[in-house]
């Protein structure tokens, strides 16, 4: 795309809930993109269902496993009385899940000496919930307990406990579309860089933060970065943990101090990486490209679109490129749990200033997440 003046997004306006995102798009562009959508029910199957819909695989007064921290707080109801069911801060829900136990988010307990708070070695997930349901709550389990391998700790909680506490919280707080946030750090170690005998603790949140499937595309504008997303040897890869949101931090706030959306982080050899939380998807000749997981990391939204893609006979590829090719791109979008898919109109580069349009790519992979996610023939 060639460099222009900025320009307003033309389809940038209040959100319009719509049954279909065919609404959402003046008319389709005559491209490599345009095709009939069909939902998916392998990437579908991902869901986790709630807790009313089947028993938690965790037995309601089993005791922690061994290495975890016992709370001495005791075990609550499930079905917090009215008074209490609120937001505590910053849409964070009143009920949280922690090492066993439905308690009230604010009685989440962390040792102030633990190596996650001083040393950065927790370790996060982000799930999106759709009607109730957790989703792809499965492929976020197994990341979480991948990603603590990773940094030399072991979560004592299976993959189908990870999956029953996110069902345990959407259940507690009466979640309809929301989003989930567990975490695992060592806690304790008495301010030691790293221990071998740490209590391994583990938490889940809930978050009030609504879907915008089925809105009216808002294109966002993104700055480059003047911080580098760290990868090996500076940094593990494929790892979701703290340490990895400082740099990402910070470039977002460099970002909207200038009046952008959000950032673009370049990785070290200058190649286009990742947005501060979400992937990159761009439209490079008729062929999706995206960044191959390493410094970025190996987006779960990411991948179910790839996965679409490819089964729909789409042509995409994974490999590196920099911001001479991303200015020849015909369309850009992002895509991640929390931002789910979105077009981006705008990048600002040290050089250039570009635009994109809000085209045909961005209309098929937002019409098939939206399938994978809400389609109510699931």
């Amino acid at each position: 795309m060639r460099p222009t003046e900025p320009r307003q997004d033309p389809l940038a306006c209040d959100d319009v809930k719509s049954s279909t995102l065919a609404q959402l798009i003046p008319s389709r562009r005559n491209t490599d993109f345009v095709g009939t959508i069909t939902l998916d029910h392998n990437l579908a199957s991902g869901f986790c269902e709630s807790a009313a819909g089947r028993k938690s695989s965790v037995p309601e007064n089993s005791a922690a496993p061994e290495g975890v921290r016992a709370l001495s707080t005791p075990k609550l109801d499930s079905s917090p009385s009215p008074e209490v069911r609120h937001h505590i801060h910053d849409g964070i829900l009143a009920w949280a899940w922690s090492d066993g136990r439905s308690i009230p988010a604010n009685r989440v307990h962390a040792d102030g000496a633990a190596g996650a708070l001083h040393y950065a070695c927790a370790v996060i997930e982000g799930v999106r919930v759709y009607g109730g349901r957790a989703f792809l709550a499965r492929l976020h389990a197994e990341r979480l307990r991948t990603s603590a391998a990773r940094l030399g700790f072991d979560v004592p909680w299976s993959t189908d406990q990870i999956e029953a506490a996110l069902a345990q919280v959407i259940a507690s707080n009466a979640m309809h579309d929301g989003y989930l946030r567990p975490i695992a750090w060592p806690d304790g170690g008495g301010l030691r860089l790293a221990s071998e005998h740490e209590a391994i603790s583990l938490a889940v949140y809930g978050l009030s933060l609504p879907s915008a499937l089925g809105a009216r595309a808002r294109g966002r504008a993104l700055l480059v970065s003047t911080w580098v997303r760290p990868g090996p040897p500076f940094a593990p890869d494929g790892v979701k943990g703290a340490a990895g949101y400082l740099v990402g931090g910070l470039a977002l706030r460099e970002a909207t101090s200038l009046g952008f959306d959000d950032a673009l982080l370049l990785d070290s050899s200058h190649s286009v990486c990742e947005l501060t939380t979400a992937n990159i998807l761009v439209c490079i000749d008729g062929v999706m490209v995206t960044p191959p997981p390493g410094p970025a990391l190996g987006g779960i939204t990411r991948t179910a679109l790839l996965d679409w893609a490819r089964k729909q006979g789409r042509p995409c590829v994974e490999r590196r490129f920099g911001l001479e090719e991303l200015a020849r791109a015909s369309e850009v979008i992002a895509c991640g749990t929390a931002l789910e898919i979105a077009p981006i109109t705008r990048i600002r580069t040290p050089d250039l200033d570009l635009t994109f349009p809000i085209g045909p790519m961005w209309f098929e992979l937002a019409e098939a997440y939206l399938q994978m996610t809400v389609a109510k023939d699931r």
